[in-house]
């Protein structure tokens, strides 16, 4: 009657691309601090006339601030840009590591669809050292996305935290730090630019009080079949940039 379960095993291995560059967004998006099997993704998700609610273990990146044309590039902040995966305790629910979470779709009409979730704060599955975060001490990312399928694809989001953030410079008079409420945007434009290409470009902003990012974007473009003689082949061209806060720039 229209209920599905899905479980995600995840296992990554080898070295650490990313810190041996220095690059502070990454080069590599398959890359873990941790080495070990993870119960990545474990939910339910229930669908009913216009829509569907999914609960569990959650990758917040498997349907929102995402698009396909991005697929091919490994270069993390075209899976999500850095200006929200670099928020909360330990990152939002996305890899490697996913948090509970629950998460309902409404299909407003042909084109349009709107998709809300809340997810705890604190992210952690069977397999990371502390397992599944339970207790929701860090309270929970509120997140909603609207989108319009037509001959182009186009998708505007917004976040927030229910809990106040450390602010990455400013001190109160005890010398710790000042507690503010992180928030931010985004949106992403996909289209055909051809038979064979199809481009993307995509925005995203953040407070920039409790995160090194202010601002990002990325673009690029996607090929399909670019060799006649392999029509399962596929080649794409991407350029991204993350700004760092006035705050950052100042540590």
């Amino acid at each position: 009657n229209g209920a599905t379960l899905h479980g995600h095993l995840l296992n990554n291995s080898g070295e650490a691309p990313n810190d041996d560059l220095g690059t502070l967004q990454g080069v590599d998006n398959i890359e873990v601090s941790d080495q070990h099997l993870r119960l990545f993704e474990f939910w339910v998700e229930q669908a009913f006339g216009g829509g569907s609610i999914r609960a569990g273990l959650y990758d917040l990146n498997s349907e929102f601030y995402s698009n396909e044309s991005a697929g091919l590039l490994i270069a993390p902040a075209f899976g999500i840009g850095s200006e929200l995966a670099a928020t909360g305790p330990n990152g939002p629910s996305i890899f490697p590591s996913t948090a509970l979470a629950v998460r309902a779709r409404f299909d407003v009409s042909e084109r349009q669809s709107v998709m809300l979730a809340v997810l705890n704060a604190s992210a952690g599955v069977f397999g990371d050292p502390d397992g599944v975060d339970t207790d929701f001490d860090h309270g929970v990312l509120v997140i909603g996305e609207y989108g319009w399928r037509d001959s182009f694809n186009f998708n505007v989001g917004a976040w927030t935290y229910s809990d106040d953030q450390d602010d990455i410079r400013d001190l109160d008079g005890l010398g710790e730090p000042m507690q503010r409420r992180a928030f931010g945007a985004y949106a992403t434009y996909e289209r055909p630019l051809s038979e064979q290409a199809t481009g993307f470009v995509r925005i995203g902003v953040s407070d920039g009080d409790t995160t090194s990012y202010s601002s990002g974007w990325q673009a690029g473009v996607l090929i399909e079949s670019p060799l006649a003689s392999r029509p399962d082949s596929q080649m794409s061209f991407g350029a991204y940039q993350g700004r760092f806060s006035d705050k950052h720039r100042d540590n």
